[in-house]
């Protein structure tokens, strides 16, 4: 039974996201989210949110990126 989603297949590799990131990356956005409005004070709501949204994306793809680069195990 497939517990992921299957995302498609990047340089040959076939790439497929857990259920789990999908929890982790809503955690992962929600607390920045609520931590930069103490940080920003002047920023708008909305502004805290994409700027939270922009990071996970951004840390999201640093672990994609590992993972495809030569030599990781992390895409065995």
């Amino acid at each position: 039974m497939r517990r992921g989603v299957r995302l498609g297949k990047l340089f040959g590799i076939e790439m497929e996201i857990d259920m789990s990131w999908l929890f982790i990356f809503g955690f992962v956005t929600w607390k920045l989210w609520t931590e930069f409005s103490p940080w920003h004070p002047g920023w708008a709501f909305a502004l805290d949110g994409a700027t939270a949204l922009a990071a996970s994306l951004l840390f999201f793809a640093s672990v994609l990126a590992h993972g495809l680069a030569p030599g990781s195990t992390a895409a065995c």
